[in-house]
């Protein structure tokens, strides 16, 4: 330690001592916790793959409810009819 630790350490009193005590203690149990749930979501993922439920992460789980629209995607062009493809009959002719 440079003198200038040992000064802020000698300079600390007993409260401030306590806090950052607390904080750290915090912090350790925050991490224990952080390691107990995710074993237990590791094991409740395995239970419920055996009974055939896929789990995904929120963020994922938005990109597979677009994937599953239906219809032509925003930013594709339409497909254009020519001689060889003529209209489906039955189908409206709306744009």
């Amino acid at each position: 330690m440079s003198p200038g630790e040992s000064e802020t350490a000698a300079m600390m009193d007993p409260k401030s001592e306590a806090l950052v005590n607390s904080v750290h203690e915090l912090l350790a149990e925050k991490r224990v916790v952080g390691k107990k749930e995710r074993a237990l979501v590791q094991s409740l993922n395995a239970a419920l793959r055996k009974m055939g439920y896929v789990v995904v992460p929120i963020h994922s789980a938005r990109s597979t409810v677009r994937q599953k629209r239906r219809g032509r995607p925003l930013g594709r062009p339409r497909k254009r009819r020519g001689p060889g493809r003529p209209r489906k009959v039955g189908r409206p002719r709306g744009r």
